[in-house]
């Protein structure tokens, strides 16, 4: 699948490269960094200078790309094969520090580590089936924080993804379980709100999350839901957006959130969100992810 970037004015998109099966798309200072998925395997590509150019091959799959303190970091994970990348010249270069600066957790086996928060307390993984581990020695030792959280079949704990906003800990869950905080003073999981407003089935499957100012947006497979950070408001789910929703983006305090199946990106005005592009080309693939330059 290709990569497409618009413009604001022109409203037509242009393809700026074509790696199969396009995944994430990383930019910083108009440079890009395209990772693509492909039979379980991902491979790199950076724009820098108008020139595209393949730094990593058929890596395991890369699960996601973040920046902490200046360098820039991918988990790549695939059954038993895995490697942390780092990268301190924004994506030219790349080094598995897996091993060295980070070390995992010997008793996880063959299970995807799905993703990755390094703080500067912590580092955080959430490994398929077994949950959620922190580590305060980058890797010596790691336990387990799982209390809480859903299970399946009395052994499979269901997180999907994690991440840390001003030090507070969250997660989604698989099979519609919705978002969880993690109460470091009581070492438990809880439902935000108690899910209390948000209905069973698609809104409970949650994709991205983000806090803007003091409210909370998910992006779920039936629509983006809000709620309060503060206080017992219930889940209410945001007018002018439907279906299954990949990715949410703060810029310059404004949300912006994708369509996966629509083609479409809007932004959140008046508490409704409105598309941004029209004649959308009924050919492109499907909307996964995005960023505004």
């Amino acid at each position: 699948m290709p990569s497409y970037k618009i413009s604001a004015q022109e409203y037509i998109w242009n393809n700026i490269y074509s790696l199969d099966g396009a995944q994430f798309i990383y930019a910083k200072d108009n440079n890009y960094i395209l990772i693509s998925k492909k039979d379980g395997k991902s491979s790199v590509a950076i724009k820098s200078n108008n020139v595209w150019n393949i730094t990593l091959k058929d890596i395991p799959e890369v699960r996601s790309i973040f920046e902490y303190n200046g360098a820039i970091y991918m988990l790549s994970s695939k059954d038993s094969n895995r490697a942390i990348y780092k990268s301190t010249d924004e994506g030219n270069t790349w080094s598995n520090i897996l091993g060295t600066e980070i070390l995992l957790p010997n008793n996880i086996g063959n299970n995807n580590v799905e993703s990755i928060v390094i703080s500067d307390e912590a580092i955080y993984i959430n490994v398929n089936k077994q949950g959620i581990y922190v580590t305060y020695d980058k890797g010596q030792n790691w336990t387990n924080i799982n209390n809480g959280l859903p299970i399946k079949n009395q052994t499979d704990f269901l997180s999907r993804n994690i991440w840390n906003i001003d030090g507070e800990l969250y997660a989604s869950t698989k099979d519609k379980n919705g978002l969880y905080k993690y109460h470091k003073d009581e070492g438990v999981w809880k439902p935000v709100k108690d899910l209390n407003g948000l209905p069973s089935g698609d809104a409970r499957e949650v994709r991205d999350f983000v806090i803007l100012n003091t409210t909370i947006y998910i992006g779920t497979n039936n629509g983006v839901w809000t709620t309060s950070a503060l206080g017992d408001d219930p889940w209410v789910q945001v007018n002018g957006i439907s279906g299954d929703i990949r990715k949410l983006l703060v810029l310059n305090g404004d949300l912006y959130a994708i369509s996966k199946s629509a083609k479409q990106i809007y932004q959140l005005k008046n508490l409704n969100f409105e598309p941004l592009y029209n004649n959308i080309d009924s050919t492109l693939g499907d909307f996964l992810t995005f960023v505004i330059l």
